[in-house]
């Protein structure tokens, strides 16, 4: 039988092989769903006093607006929390500062001549107004500010009472930035409420979801784990029904990506796959080990 020593350096060579296969679905906004139990709220004497913030957000303030977390599920796109953001008229604010602001506490790692998937559900109580998604640009660890970046949707998006998908591909302006911040911001002049719900960021290559899907550890093991599992009975006993249902589950997963979905229905699905791979992880990273101690 193998030595422990030899348990954990599998158990730690697993880990690691599992972090790089699938570093570019890796998620880079914290709580972009909005759903952590979490929260802060804001403090007297602030105008805000007894509003409540999701973790991980902040409103800018000094501009002329509001932002508080919505706990209503019929209210929000998926899930039972999302965020309301909303402009309101101030003469008092310089003329610069008429908009509502919230963005990220939290920036995020640039990789040099990465680009990035930007994407998020809103709507608003003003049809037909636009709203703006932009990105602040940083250098020496966060301490300098170099300005910042508005995003384009791939297509238009404009505020409906129906919740629209947006989709966007972050891409740094400058080889000199570091990190960056997301930031989310409404149009003015307006008084009516926009919510937004399950904002994500991630690597982008060009690759399609299917494409990522078939070059993911869950497909590249498939043939290595119907060996282990039909090859040793103690190991297909204990996880062959955890195999076949994982697997029936990617298999319909990808099928449903033939033809290409839209957009939205990417981002679903990838969601959903997502979900499936952390699942699947830890059974691989079981199975490798148990097979690793067999006799």
């Amino acid at each position: 039988m193998k030595t422990r020593m030899g348990f954990f350096i599998l158990a730690a060579m697993i880990s690691s092989v599992f972090a790089s296969e699938e570093a570019f679905l890796k998620e880079l906004i914290r709580n972009g769903d909005f759903e952590e139990e979490k929260v802060y709220t804001i403090s007297a004497p602030h105008k805000a006093a007894g509003l409540v913030m999701p973790e991980g957000w902040f409103m800018d303030w000094t501009h002329c607006g509001y932002a508080e977390l919505v706990k209503d599920p019929d209210i929000c796109r998926s899930g039972k929390q999302c965020l309301m953001m909303q402009y309101r008229e101030d003469p008092e604010r310089e003329e610069n500062r008429r908009f509502a602001n919230v963005y990220s506490t939290s920036g995020f790692e640039i990789k040099p001549g990465k680009k990035y998937l930007v994407r998020l559900w809103v709507k608003g109580d003003f049809p037909g107004k636009p709203f703006q998604v932009s990105f602040y640009e940083y250098r020496d660890e966060g301490k300098k500010y170099l300005g910042y970046l508005p995003v384009k949707p791939e297509k238009p998006v404009l505020l409906s009472n129906e919740w629209q998908f947006f989709q966007a591909i972050y891409e740094p302006k400058s080889p000199d930035v570091e990190s960056a911040r997301f930031v989310l911001a409404t149009v003015r002049p307006n008084t009516d409420a926009m919510w937004v719900d399950g904002i994500s960021m991630r690597e982008y290559d060009g690759r399609s979801l299917a494409e990522l899907m078939k070059t993911s550890a869950m497909e590249k093991e498939r043939a290595e784990n119907e060996k282990l599992l039909s090859g040793h009975k103690e190991l297909g006993d204990k996880y062959g029904e955890t195999s076949k249902e994982l697997y029936s589950r990617f298999n319909e997963l990808l099928t449903n990506l033939t033809p290409e979905p839209s957009p939205e229905i990417q981002y679903v699905i990838e969601k959903k796959f997502l979900a499936l791979l952390e699942k699947y992880t830890q059974f691989a990273k079981d199975l490798k080990v148990d097979a690793m101690l067999l006799p």
